[in-house]
């Protein structure tokens, strides 16, 4: 919905940093050098970290690590143009950190995809059972699942809100309505992050629903819910 202002705000940021730069704006450049050396910091703690903590979702080790330290020598060049007010140098240092972030980024895209859209773990669930009705999802796996399987979702959100925009789903925000939706279907099949999966064996348990895990893959899990049987 935003990405038309993408253009506007470049324009009017490039303008800023023109101004700042000619004025010589010491104090403004300092601060937003300083608010920029945070953020691409920020930006290598976290894929640091991601590959440390996600390790199978990160191909070719090696390979992260050079482009991380090169990331790292970026960021330091940027600072020593700062100090000896060589602006240009310094954006042509900033501009040359997007591009291998992006690079980074497109690197390793293939191999992240499914720890966030639950590609694999809709590719399992089709392999291995027959689904039949709506897919309970948490809200953030629901657009993935319907894309990988083509059917019907329902997403789980106990006291949370519907989407931004309008979403033709059923949307279960209170438990009644889990029990509910629920009660409709013999067996039913959810991809789950872990806060809702601890809902829906909670939810269960008050129901007499009964809940089997059949495979965790990264943040996602899937699981079956059975009705309780008639006596």
């Amino acid at each position: 919905y935003t990405f038309p202002l993408v253009y506007a705000l470049a324009i009017l940021t490039g303008d800023f940093l023109y101004d700042a730069i000619i004025s010589e704006k010491i104090k403004t450049c300092f601060y937003l050098s300083l608010i920029t050396t945070i953020i691409m910091l920020v930006i290598i703690a976290g894929l640091s970290i991601g590959s440390i903590m996600f390790p199978s979702y990160i191909p070719a080790k090696p390979s992260i690590r050079i482009l991380l330290f090169l990331l790292f020598i970026l960021v330091a060049l940027f600072n020593i143009f700062i100090l000896k007010k060589r602006f240009l140098s310094a954006i042509c240092s900033l501009i040359t950190f997007s591009l291998l972030f992006i690079y980074l980024v497109l690197f390793v895209a293939k191999d992240i995809q499914p720890f966030f859209s639950s590609q694999d773990l809709c590719k399992f669930m089709l392999e291995h059972y027959k689904v039949e009705g709506e897919i309970l999802c948490s809200k953030p796996f629901v657009r993935g699942v319907r894309y990988y399987t083509d059917k019907a979702v329902a997403v789980m959100d106990i006291g949370g809100k519907q989407f931004f925009s309008p979403h033709p789903i059923t949307f279960l925000n209170s438990e009644e309505k889990v029990i509910e939706f629920l009660q409709k279907q013999k067996s039913t099949y959810g991809v789950l992050r872990d806060s809702s999966l601890k809902d829906i064996e909670r939810i269960s348990m008050s129901g007499g629903f009964k809940v089997e895990l059949l495979k965790q893959i990264g943040n996602a899990y899937l699981v079956r819910v059975n009705i309780p049987r008639q006596r």
